[in-house]
């Protein structure tokens, strides 16, 4: 039977631009698959017109997406969010949140869902607290950026993640308490900051699995739910890793200084501490950096659950809490666990001008 190549490339384009391969597309609309690969090989318009409806098609949905898209339909909705009027003052200085090891659906003897949610909105009521207090002194701060380190769910691999009584509830839970909870603190913040932007780094209780590459990871699909609640406010950037895969640490520029920044889960403690470990970690990282021009003036990351700063060689490390409390991870290396989280400023002097560790459990200090 002689086919019109001009026809049957009118019936394939509406198929091949809702994406189908044109094997597919052929097999749709009965025709043989080999004679329509021999057309497509010879050229000529039947070609063109292939290739004119693929360009069309949408990008292929991956794994991630079609997740991202089936959560997002049962998540509840959020106020929309208006627009903060700038802040009069002094506008060099910014803002900076590190949000690590917060550990939705991690429970202990004093750390439960309750308090996670609890907890968050501490976060957020020091961060107004003190803001209030420092733009008294002449001070803008426009502008926050958050360094969302990872491990803001607990995961649910049981033995690698944590021992069975260890998990308060499995992760599609933990999704659907940990996005409203961070996308409120976002909002809320947004109420005070004009201009909010966050840098995503996956922590290793976010691995779905050892098999799966570092990609596949729950703190990546809750930081695209929280980027798909705010999808067309322009005063809200949201920027994940460059390369998903690669998650030793990422580097990011803020005026005259970078900074780099990472969950930390790359980093051996040795001898009962990791400090030391830290240290010489972020140096060779530095060799790197500096290599390509690029060296950082300040490093962040989270993972062992103990607050800490250092400044070694004019290279500053911020290492955050958590806010878990009495949990056996941060006892097995040989100290309490911190209930606290980092806020601090830069300005266009000094890559850091203030920093307050923001303490999340009072009763630590009671006797």
């Amino acid at each position: 039977m002689k086919y019109d190549r001009d026809e049957q490339a009118q019936r394939l384009a509406p198929l091949l631009a809702q994406g189908m391969s044109l094997s597919a597309a052929s097999r749709a609309i009965g025709l043989n698959t080999a004679t329509v690969r021999s057309w497509f090989r010879d050229g000529g318009a039947f070609r063109q017109a292939v290739e004119t409806a693929q360009q069309d098609a949408p990008e292929p949905a991956t794994a991630l997406d079609e997740l991202v898209g089936r959560v997002s339909q049962v998540m509840p909705s959020l106020p929309r969010m208006h627009h903060t009027p700038l802040v009069s003052g002094a506008d060099d200085e910014e803002a900076n949140l590190i949000l690590s090891d917060m550990h939705c659906g991690r429970r202990t003897r004093t750390f439960n869902s309750k308090v996670y949610a609890e907890r968050a909105q501490q976060i957020v009521d020091k961060v107004i607290h003190l803001t209030e207090m420092y733009r008294k002194t002449g001070k803008a701060l426009n502008r926050l950026n958050i360094f969302d380190l990872g491990d803001n769910l607990h995961g649910e691999y049981t033995g690698r993640q944590g021992r069975m009584q260890d998990f308060e509830f499995g992760v599609p839970e933990q999704l659907a308490q940990s996005v409203p909870v961070m996308s409120e603190m976002y909002f809320q913040l947004a109420e005070m900051f004009p201009f909010i932007r966050v840098y995503r780094s996956p922590g290793n209780h976010g691995d779905l699995d050892k098999q799966f590459s570092t990609g596949s990871n729950w703190d990546a699909v809750r930081g695209m739910l929280i980027e798909k609640t705010f999808e067309g406010y322009d005063n809200f950037e949201m920027f994940p890793p460059e390369d998903p895969n690669q998650d030793a640490y990422q580097t990011a520029a803020f005026g005259p200084w970078r900074f780099a920044y990472g969950h930390g889960h790359c980093i051996k403690s040795s001898g009962g501490g990791p400090y030391s470990s830290i240290i010489r970690k972020f140096q060779s990282f530095q060799v790197i950096e500096a290599a390509k021009g690029q060296p950082f003036h300040l490093a962040m990351l989270g993972h062992f659950h103990h607050s800490f700063y250092v400044n070694q060689n004019r290279m500053r490390i911020l290492m955050n809490g958590t806010m878990v409390t009495d949990d056996p991870y941060a006892l097995q290396l040989g100290y309490d666990s911190d209930p606290a989280q980092w806020f601090f400023g830069f300005n266009s002097k000094r890559p850091v001008t203030f920093k307050f560790e923001l303490e999340l459990d009072e009763r630590r200090y009671t006797a």
